[in-house]
C-alpha cells in the first residue's frame, strides 16, 4: 500500500509518470484499469514529453513512442501526432512516407 500512496502524492504533484504508475497498479483503490484510461494516459504521457511539463523531460523520442502506441489502437488525435513527428522530424526522424501514412 505504501507503494499507492507514493504513486498518489507525486501524481496529485504533477508528476505524470506517477499517475501512469499509480493507474496500472493493481491494488489501487484509485483507479480501477481499463483500456480507454490506459490510452488516455499514454496519450498524456506524449504530451508530457512533448512539452516537458508535468516533471517530465522535453523528449521527443520518448513523445513519439508513446503517440505511436495509442495512434495504433486508432486514436485519431495521436495518428495526427505521428504524423507530425515524422513529417517535422520530431525525434530524430524524418520520414514523410511514414507521415502521409499516419
Amino acid at each position: 500500500m505504501l507503494a499507492v500512496e507514493c504513486y498518489k502524492r507525486s501524481a496529485e504533484n504533477g508528476n505524470i509518470q506517477a499517475l501512469y504508475d499509480k493507474q496500472m497498479t493493481n491494488n489501487s483503490p484509485l483507479f480501477t484499469h481499463s483500456y480507454h484510461s490506459d490510452l488516455y494516459i499514454r496519450y498524456n504521457l506524449g504530451l508530457a514529453y512533448e512539452n516537458g511539463k508535468g516533471g517530465m523531460p522535453q523528449d521527443d523520442r520518448k513523445a513519439l513512442e508513446y503517440y505511436e502506441m495509442v495512434a495504433e489502437k486508432g486514436d485519431v488525435n495521436a495518428q495526427f501526432k505521428v504524423g507530425y513527428f515524422y513529417d517535422q522530424e520530431r525525434g530524430g526522424i524524418r520520414d514523410r512516407r511514414k507521415a502521409a501514412e499516419w
